[in-house]
């Protein structure tokens, strides 16, 4: 019994180290949020990097909020603009005023929508590399009454998150970038379970379940990877975390194509084709399996499977036959989008985009 105890603790400590290792090896994600008291009120980078950490991720996470701010408010400050130029940023977090982005059209267009590409060309000109993605945040609890009698989008919390996402989602698709929709997780969050509360008692700002749960949303955006157990604060029961953890992934990891306008690299290369060999293949999707029917090649071969974001869905080492179909299972949730199927032989690289 002793020295199966000294066993289990080596064992353990081994895996400490691997794990510790594997941290150690990745490399630091710089992120900078842009926003106001809605990024500010519970220390939103904060709870998001503690929920990378919790992945094995490395996060730098530094942040200019100022309450109230607009977007125009932060392309005349001292502080955003020059915190961008810095440079090396690999993600800028934009976030704009509560209320702003639900706007009316022609105000929405001439107040709002100019400033956040004049923020979004910024980040972009100083950090070439880095994705830009827009902090969809969400309704007032019972609707913004003030602004009510003049639009109705205000009205309700569920009329007011719809109309932000909107235009949220409108901003990142013209600009080529990205939209963590983190109100779009608080009103799926609402009509599953309207007794989890998220706003805190001025029915504007976030509690702490409303913070944890755009933190999620963001480590989901960000990474392109379904949270897993992740940690969370001491004040959130566990089954609520939980519950927040699942709402995150069904309505950001579940839906990236719908989130996600930044043409990476990855895309590129993924629509790179080698057509200077006979090597060909066929493929067929149904129910979360993909068959592959290979054409003038047997052996060894890589199949990996991106969604048309570039995000990576399944990758297997495979043995082929020329002409025989062959079915893997790589998603138990599939979306019916399309995705990107690439099959890499010592002949050459071949891709094709099956609907699911």
């Amino acid at each position: 019994m002793k020295k199966f105890i000294n066993d289990l603790s080596l064992s353990a400590l081994l895996i400490c180290l691997f794990v510790a290792i594997n941290v150690l090896g990745q490399e630091t994600k710089r992120i900078l949020f842009i926003g106001n008291s809605y990024t500010f009120v519970n220390n939103l980078p904060e709870v998001f990097t503690d929920v990378a950490n919790s992945q094995n991720k490395k996060v730098d996470c530094q942040s200019v909020a100022q309450g109230g701010a607009m977007f125009q408010t932060h392309t005349t400050s001292t502080d955003a603009v020059p915190k961008i130029q810095e440079g090396n940023w690999d993600f800028i977090v934009l976030q704009g005023q509560s209320q702003e982005v639900a706007f009316p059209d022609g105000q929405f267009m001439a107040q709002v929508y100019p400033y956040a590409r004049q923020l979004d060309s910024i980040a972009k000109k100083y950090n070439p590399k880095a994705r830009v993605i827009f902090f969809d945040t969400w309704g007032y609890r019972y609707g913004d009454e003030m602004n009510c009698q003049y639009y109705d989008a205000f009205c309700t919390f569920e009329s007011m998150s719809k109309r932000l996402l909107d235009n949220y989602k409108l901003m990142a698709k013209n600009f080529k970038s990205d939209v963590s929709p983190v109100g779009a997780a608080w009103l799926n969050s609402w009509q599953a379970d309207s007794n989890i509360v998220l706003h805190s008692s001025d029915n504007s700002h976030p509690n702490i379940n409303g913070t944890y749960l755009a933190a999620c949303c963001f480590y989901e955006i960000i990474f392109k990877e379904k949270i897993s157990n992740a940690s969370y604060p001491s004040s959130i029961p566990q089954n609520i975390a939980e519950y927040l953890q699942d709402i995150a992934s069904k309505t950001t990891f579940d839906k990236l194509d719908s989130w996600c306008f930044t043409k990476s690299d990855t895309v590129s290369a993924l629509n790179t084709i080698n057509e200077n060999s006979a090597f060909d293949f066929c493929a067929y999707c149904s129910n979360g399996n993909i068959t592959i029917t290979p054409k003038n090649f047997d052996g060894s071969a890589v199949l990996e499977i991106y969604s048309t974001n570039g995000s990576l869905l399944f990758k297997k080492n495979i043995t082929v036959n020329d002409n025989v179909p062959q079915v893997f299972n790589y998603s138990s949730t599939p979306t019916k989008n399309m995705i990107i199927v690439r099959l890499s032989t010592a002949e050459g690289v071949k891709t094709v985009k099956v609907q699911e």
